[in-house]
């Protein structure tokens, strides 16, 4: 993206496996992800600008935290009951 390159995140996840290849290797792989994004149906995940980055990591360590803490209170909720 610095150098100027449009970039393209394909999300696996999303995408359903494709058939009637004998042959899976990267070439053939390329071309059908390329494919798929001429045929504009490749699904494709968020690129975060390098400014943002940042606070969603700060973000993503924020609910790891709160998970973390709510597990503990319900463990020890759990831990008082006979």
């Amino acid at each position: 993206m610095e150098a100027g390159y449009q970039v393209h995140l394909a999300n696996t996840s999303a995408m359903q496996q494709y058939e009637g290849l004998k042959y899976i290797d990267d070439t053939r792989d390329s071309f059908w992800l390329a494919k798929m994004l001429r045929l504009k149906i490749l699904p494709e995940g968020y690129i975060y600008p390098k400014e943002t980055r940042s606070v969603r990591d700060l973000l993503r360590k924020r609910m790891m935290l709160v998970q973390q803490r709510t597990a503990h209170i319900l463990s020890m909720q759990t831990m008082g009951k006979p």
